[in-house]
């Protein structure tokens, strides 16, 4: 879930498309912007307990871009 600062809420998904059988992730724990592009991004999380599975290899972590917004003069 993201929420704006408006109190909307929107749904997101994180996945990669490359991955052919994808895991469900569901507890995402941090997301941070890269300190070396304001369009890059990392988020990551655990999700041991909260998909019913075992706590090993189920920590996370994707890198993303987000689409360039800035508009050209």
């Amino acid at each position: 879930m993201i929420r704006h600062s408006d109190g909307n809420c929107k749904t997101v998904r994180v996945f990669d498309s490359e991955i052919s059988n994808p895991p469900s992730l569901v507890s995402n724990r941090t997301l941070e912007l890269a300190p070396w592009s304001d369009l890059e991004f990392y988020t990551g999380g655990h999700d041991g307990a909260a998909n019913r599975r075992r706590d090993h290899n189920t920590a996370w972590i994707f890198k993303g871009k987000l689409p360039n917004q800035r508009q050209q003069p």
